[in-house]
């Protein structure tokens, strides 16, 4: 039986300057999904917990911006004794984020790396 714990991820803009997201793309076992809660969803399906945890999603689209330093949280599990089924090794979880500067360098991040 898991433990009660919590599970978050964040992302943080660490460049000079504003970061324009281009594309996110999260993946677990094999599965994409459009949006973190999409993937909590799922995730809570898997091991049937659906009515055990709550959490918070938010979904980094195209063309929303993160500012430089300001971290976003994407997902927070509250405590929970079902949050360990959100580390990513128990999923395969994967999130890419193509992102660019006001000056059009582009990069993409993956997590985890």
């Amino acid at each position: 039986m898991p433990t009660s714990s919590f599970y978050r991820l964040d992302i943080r803009n660490v460049g000079i300057g504003p970061a324009l997201i281009n594309k996110v793309v999260i993946e677990a076992n094999g599965a994409r999904f459009n949006t973190m809660d999409e993937y909590g969803k799922w995730v809570l399906k898997h091991h049937q917990a659906l009515d055990s945890l709550q959490y918070d999603a938010i979904e980094l689209l195209p063309e929303d911006v993160i500012p430089q330093n300001e971290p976003i949280r994407l997902f927070d599990t509250y405590k929970s004794r079902f949050a360990n089924y959100f580390i990513p090794r128990q999923t395969k979880f994967k999130i890419t984020v193509a992102y660019e500067s006001v000056y059009g360098e582009k990069w993409q991040a993956t997590f985890p790396r």
